[in-house]
């Protein structure tokens, strides 16, 4: 299953055209920055969201050393974490 994250992160800015290319490139993800942030979005399969996100930092710190990742960001919710809350209560947050 392919599960998408959105992080806050520090180390590398939109200005570094290196990262940049290497995050849409490397994990056809986007950097972007959003009220004073930068945020990566990213996705990564793997046979759950905690398996996939460790694949995902270790690749990530591979390719980008300077990249530190200072936590998912909780205004920002992937379409994955939305159909895995409605499959697991049949409602989600807007409905009850």
């Amino acid at each position: 299953m392919e599960y998408e994250f959105v992080f806050v992160v520090d180390g590398i800015d939109m200005d570094d055209d290196v990262a940049v290319g290497i995050v849409f490139d490397e994990f056809d993800g986007l950097l972007a920055r959003h009220r004073g942030r930068h945020i990566l979005d990213v996705a990564e399969t793997g046979d759950s969201a905690v398996d996939a996100v460790h694949r995902l930092v270790v690749r990530l710190h591979k390719e980008l050393p300077r990249l530190r990742l200072l936590r998912l960001d909780p205004d920002l919710v992937g379409v994955s974490e939305i159909a895995e809350r409605v499959g697991r209560t049949g409602r989600t947050s807007a409905n009850g």
